[in-house]
């Protein structure tokens, strides 16, 4: 071989071994150990508790809204909040077991539905809200189910309380 072709051969094949041991290094925290570990660091890292906690206030806050025949102004803020919490939840999507990822996924999609819905309603259509309070209820249980499913792969429950500020009930409350 030549000069600048083996030159060349070298080269790409430094640069290549160089890539995989970075791409060898940059496997996640929550990719190393057994299942239970993977799933317990990544419900750390994604703060998954608080964010589970969060969306089911939010769908609350919708439940409490619809029955308390608030305006159409307050039902798109509360609508579009649940909705921009979902979407953030499942920003943390994959999990590293494969069948908490759907029940996450199936709940946030359900949720994010429910939010839209909810949002199109305003305070005038009692069947979109109808099916935004069913849609809500599907994602309430698939989010229960998926805890659950956390609490099975790593020996322990995970709260999905989120702190209130002494005497606040949010914004709306």
């Amino acid at each position: 071989m030549s000069g600048p072709r083996l030159r060349r051969r070298m080269t790409t094949t430094l640069v290549c071994g160089a890539l995989a041991a970075s791409l060898t290094a940059c496997t996640p925290a929550d990719r190393i150990g057994p299942p239970s570990a993977q799933v317990g660091t990544w419900v750390q890292a994604t703060q998954l508790g608080q964010s589970v906690g969060t969306v089911l206030g939010d769908a609350a806050r919708v439940t409490t809204a619809v029955r308390e025949h608030k305006s159409t102004a307050v039902m798109h803020t509360i609508c579009a909040v649940l909705l921009n919490d979902v979407e953030a939840a499942n920003s943390n999507l994959p999990s590293p077991d494969s069948r908490l990822t759907t029940l996450l996924s199936d709940a946030y999609g359900s949720e994010g539905d429910a939010a839209n819905d909810c949002y199109d309603a305003g305070a005038g259509s009692k069947q979109l809200q109808a099916k935004s309070a069913g849609e809500r209820s599907r994602a309430r249980a698939l989010l229960l189910r998926a805890m659950a499913r956390v609490a099975l792969l790593t020996g322990h429950p995970v709260s999905t309380t989120t702190t209130v500020a002494p005497g606040g009930g949010g914004i709306f409350g």
